[in-house]
């Protein structure tokens, strides 16, 4: 087909697939019930649906008839979801989209259910898939891979703060953000090449390629935090929250004697960590250029995902994924740092 006729999904905003929140509503629809309404609850908040667009944006400039995506794109996004409830648990927000979270809103315990049940109810999104049976076990197995790469991902977040002076601490980073972020849009991404083409030909280069934008979309989560707003309780919760973020690991990689006071704010409890503790790493971030050193990190994974691109050679991907490119990194566009990589919406 003529470049000129593959048309790929732009991005609305905000977005909304409809056919992917019938599937969820359908499986999470338990009223009466406790859990029915922790669920309604926290869908209540919408999101930004970022996964169901990239994954069905994907499927559609392969030509992948949409039937045969919302299954996986709702199982996606359930696994999403679910991981969601837990990390609000254990990081202990408080708020999500500017809505109470399901365990500050109904208890700790109601809040481990309610994300079991999406994490284990999104596989049930596959059997809705019209795919034959090989194809649907190859989700499945997928699924697993992914679910299980979060929780590995969730466990090295907390170690992050054990290896602040360890040289070692970017790759520890890197690797942690793979799992924890990167691997819903990696396997994700694979699944559509098995839907694509049962044989998974091109897969692992989607994989791949989808490592890199979730790479790039955590680091932009990072920054946001600090330097926008995620609609949580204040800016700089996960400095509150102990986290090592990308903006931490490329200060002390500049300054690795900072350690000495950086680690001591950082192991401070979340209602301990004071406004002036906050302002104090954003200012040290400031004097050393941090963000400027990520917008060059970025730079160089824009760079790999078009070498990519360029080895699947399909009409109207790169296009598409220029424009995913903008959409992950438009919230900290207004950023002197990131105005430099043409990003604004």
């Amino acid at each position: 087909m003529a470049m000129a006729h593959v048309r790929c999904m732009t991005m609305p905003d905000p977005v909304r697939f409809p056919e992917v929140e019938r599937l969820i509503h359908r499986l999470c629809d338990l009223d009466p019930s406790l859990l029915g309404d922790m669920l309604a609850h926290h869908m209540l908040s919408g999101g930004k649906q970022l996964r169901p667009y990239l994954l069905l944006g994907l499927g559609e400039c392969l030509q992948v008839p949409r039937s045969q995506l919302i299954g996986w794109a709702s199982a996606c996004e359930m696994l999403h979801n679910g991981s969601l409830i837990h990390d609000d648990l254990q990081d202990q927000d408080r708020f999500r989209r500017g809505l109470p979270t399901v365990w500050h809103q109904f208890g700790v315990a109601n809040a481990v259910n309610a994300g079991n049940y999406l994490l284990l109810g999104g596989i049930q999104a596959i059997e809705a898939c019209t795919l034959d049976e090989g194809t649907k076990y190859r989700l499945a197995l997928l699924y697993s891979y992914m679910a299980t790469e979060i929780v590995q991902g969730q466990s090295r977040e907390f170690e992050l703060t054990q290896h602040l002076s360890c040289p070692a601490l970017p790759q520890r980073y890197l690797e942690c953000i793979r799992q924890k972020t990167a691997a819903l849009f990696a396997y994700g991404a694979e699944g559509i090449g098995y839907i694509e083409d049962t044989s998974g030909t091109w897969a692992a280069l989607y994989h791949e390629l989808f490592t890199l934008l979730g790479e790039m979309f955590q680091i932009q989560d990072d920054v946001l935090d600090l330097y926008g707003n995620k609609g949580r309780d204040l800016p700089g919760c996960d400095i509150r929250e102990g986290k090592v973020s990308a903006l931490v690991v490329q200060f002390l990689q500049a300054h690795p004697e900072a350690v000495e006071w950086v680690a001591p704010i950082l192991a401070k409890p979340y209602e301990k960590t004071e406004p002036q503790d906050i302002l104090r790493l954003r200012h040290a971030f400031d004097q050393a250029h941090v963000l400027e050193r990520l917008a060059f990190q970025v730079r160089q994974q824009r760079q790999q995902i078009q070498n990519l691109i360029a080895q699947r050679n399909q009409p109207g991907l790169g296009e598409w994924i220029a424009t995913l490119q903008q959409h992950i990194l438009a919230p900290i566009a207004h950023l002197d740092a990131f105005q430099s990589l043409g990003v604004n919406p």
